[in-house]
């Protein structure tokens, strides 16, 4: 993954949830740590979608329970917009 877009997306998820960079590891739970619903994940993966103008396949987007399945979720692009 593209060093500038993995601390886009933690630099989101602190910036949206209030936390401290030290909060967030691979195995960070979106559901566990934020409470998060199923809607509210997708909701959350939608704004984060559009804020770095990414694109998480469909198919990933219903695996993606920690950080670092976002992470893989992303892993195989080549994406050079960041």
């Amino acid at each position: 993954m593209n060093p500038k877009l993995h601390d886009a997306i933690n630099a989101f998820i602190i910036n949206e949830y209030k936390m401290e960079p030290q909060e967030l590891d691979p195995d960070f739970e979106f559901a566990e740590d934020l409470g998060l619903s199923k809607e509210q994940l997708e909701d959350f993966l939608q704004r984060l979608q559009e804020a770095l103008s990414i694109i998480i396949p469909d198919e990933k987007i219903t695996k993606i329970v920690t950080l670092e399945d976002l992470y893989n979720s992303l892993g195989q692009e080549d994406d050079d917009s960041l």
